[in-house]
């Protein structure tokens, strides 16, 4: 086998946007984020960057540009799965399109 089949496939990258509705459901993506790593994937949450984190809207923005992620898990509850849907799609709509909403 040579070195270049050797090589382990990438890891899936996922950024996880979650609703901030109290602190047990952030214990709860927190625990999540935490079992995805450890099961080999490159989970990226904001609670991992608390200490360098200086402007959280920006940082969000930047971590959903389509090559920094494959695949963003929006973990809402009830109250604010259609907010976070339609927030989620204005950003991609904006990026995508060029256009904001």
């Amino acid at each position: 086998m040579s070195a270049s089949e050797q090589t382990s496939p990438a890891r899936p990258r996922v950024f996880i946007s979650y609703s901030h509705d109290s602190p047990a459901h952030c214990d709860l993506v927190l625990h999540l984020a935490q079992q995805l790593r450890r099961d080999g994937i490159n989970a990226e949450l904001d609670q991992f960057h608390q200490e360098e984190l200086k402007h959280w809207p920006r940082w969000c923005e930047e971590q959903l540009r389509p090559e920094n992620f494959d695949f963003v898990l929006s973990v809402c509850t009830p109250d604010t799965s259609g907010v976070s849907r339609a927030g989620l799609q204005r950003m991609w709509a904006k990026e995508f399109s060029g256009k904001g909403p």
